[in-house]
């Protein structure tokens, strides 16, 4: 039910878990004339002063967005400096515990940072972050009765892209103290749904089980919750919700596969639901008897998810018992191939720290280990596969690029696999990697002519059918502070480009947004390994 959150975890950890490899100490001095710094302040905005042991976070703009960040603390003056850095674009970042983490160059939340270019041999000064103060929502949970309520987890959810889509997300959360209380600090300007949440049930005057139904603010269920606006810096400190009982209700069922034959011993679990989001507080457990059977009682009012190995089920409980519910319990299938070059040879560079990676959008999809090591022969095995995926690879050194992906002459790369259950063993899988890399550089202006950074820059390919989450031809990025910017690794193809004063991080990926940029943007063609070279002026689409 959590398979994306699990998915950018294993790809993380996976990413973190290669050490750098040692220096000879002869080679470091040169190695340090080949590189350049960073070099920058950070300070508080409301007050202009420097801000000590602000963590700094250098990261690389890569082809395939992931990368080993360098990090870095500052001194008593809130000055930093992140040295050996290799040439190329970097995005900067700053934290700090009580503050909002902001990257360089960035004017809102949501927004992506400005690139910082590094040159051999060269520091790149001046790279200044303002941190300002986070925002706060605090308020207030009682019972029914409208007594203090403690041990209630408050959830707030914010709105962000993910998968091409606005949806809710958890932005933080905590639990109310021994008189109701709660604070909910962390949290960057914009809109939030606020959830409260208690597992306890008790027995009433008829016998009969109740519970308090998951409730959103001001007092009610999901259809009836309104979004708390927080300005910068800002805290709302009066937010009142109280619980609602409701009678609970028993949920029971079967879980067989796909054949019809039950599974015993399978684990069920059911969560609280919000459109696009499994919430964590009150999740529990159960296992099916012999017969594939399961039940689960005292469930109070409220949406759940209840899955089993396979596609979730969303139920609405509201006090009557829901019973027949049939969740199939899918096994995984393994998908093997080779990566080899244009050539057909295996590739000239280490294999170490080259990973295949598959990626989805579909909640239809078996939660699994993401991302593999490729082998020493280059060979690669992905296992417990279930739905449609497509697949990439990380790790390439930057001039080269993944340039097909295919299983059977079919398109992995660019047109989602949906990978059969059922254990099967999917051979033949190949991924092909080429040196032969283009992709477009640019000049953003603004409405009088001048370079402008102020801008994020959008390109995509002029067929819709590639507006797809994860596609290798949708790409966004900010312009550096001379309005210059670069995007490299793309496939050839007819795209379309055009700036815009704003654009959130993952915007590009919904196909309605760029629909609605089509006939806005600049059209240019790019050949196979050709870097094309195009000038935008700042838009504004209504």
């Amino acid at each position: 039910m959590t398979t994306w959150l699990l998915a950018v975890l294993m790809v993380v950890a996976a990413i973190a878990s290669d050490p750098p490899a040692p220096q000879a100490a002869g080679t470091r001095a040169a190695q340090e004339a080949k590189t350049g710094s960073i070099r920058g302040r950070i300070t508080a905005a409301e007050t202009g002063r420097p801000v000590r042991r602000a963590r700094v976070r250098v990261l690389a703009d890569t082809k395939d967005g992931f990368a080993r960040p360098v990090t870095a603390n500052t001194n008593s003056r809130g000055e930093f400096e992140v040295t050996g850095l290799a040439e190329g674009s970097y995005f900067v970042s700053a934290s700090r515990a009580g503050f909002v983490a902001v990257e360089y160059g960035q004017r809102r939340a949501g927004e992506r940072g400005l690139v910082v270019s590094v040159r051999p041999g060269q520091s790149t000064e001046r790279i200044d972050v303002a941190l300002p103060r986070a925002g706060v929502i605090a308020g207030h949970v009682t019972d029914d009765l409208g007594e203090p309520y403690p041990g209630v987890r408050v959830d707030a959810l914010a709105l962000r892209y993910r998968d091409g889509k606005r949806q809710p997300s958890v932005a933080g959360g905590t639990t109310t103290d021994d008189l109701g209380h709660f604070r909910i600090s962390g949290l960057q300007p914009g809109s939030y749904y606020v959830v409260a949440t208690a597992t306890e049930t008790w027995r009433n005057e008829k016998k009969e089980t109740v519970g308090y139904a998951s409730t959103y603010y001001p007092a009610g269920g999901m259809d009836q919750a309104q979004l708390v606006a927080l300005a910068a810096s800002e805290q709302k400190t009066d937010i009142q919700m109280n619980l609602q009982s409701s009678l609970t209700a028993r949920i029971s069922g079967r879980v067989v596969r796909a054949s019809g034959e039950p599974v015993a011993g399978a684990g069920v679990s059911i969560a609280y639901s919000y459109p696009g989001v499994i919430m964590t507080a009150g999740m529990r457990s159960v296992r099916t008897a012999a017969d594939g059977s399961f039940q689960i009682k005292d469930v109070p009012g409220g949406v759940f998810s209840v899955g089993s190995g396979g596609d979730d089920v969303i139920l609405t409980v509201n006090g009557a018992d829901i019973d027949d519910v049939v969740l199939t319990h899918r096994t995984g299938s393994t998908v093997s191939g080779t990566i080899v070059t244009d050539e057909g040879a295996a590739p000239p560079f280490p294999v170490s720290g080259v990973r295949v990676l598959v990626e989805s959008s579909s909640d239809k999809v078996l939660p699994t280990v993401r991302v593999v090591q490729a082998a020493n022969d280059w060979s690669f095995k992905m296992q417990n596969l279930g739905g449609p995926f497509l697949f990439r690879l990380t790790g390439l050194p930057d001039d080269w690029t993944m340039a097909t992906a295919t299983l059977n002459d079919r398109n992995i790369a660019d047109e989602p696999f949906d990978v059969p259950t059922g254990g099967k063993e999917i051979t033949g899988a190949k991924i092909v990697v080429t040196r032969r890399v283009g992709g477009v550089t640019g000049t953003v202006l603004d409405e009088n002519g001048r370079p402008t950074a102020a801008a994020s820059v959008v390109i995509f390919s002029d067929d819709p059918s590639h507006w797809i989450p994860y596609s290798r031809f949708v790409r966004a990025t900010r312009p550096g502070a001379d309005g210059r910017f670069s995007l490299r690794q793309l496939p050839a193809g007819t795209y379309r480009a055009v700036a815009l004063e704003f654009v959130e991080q993952g915007q590009e990926q919904d196909a309605t947004f760029l629909a609605d940029l089509r006939d806005a943007a600049t059209t240019f063609s790019l050949a196979e390994a050709a870097l094309e070279s195009i000038t935008l002026t700042v838009r504004t689409i209504r």
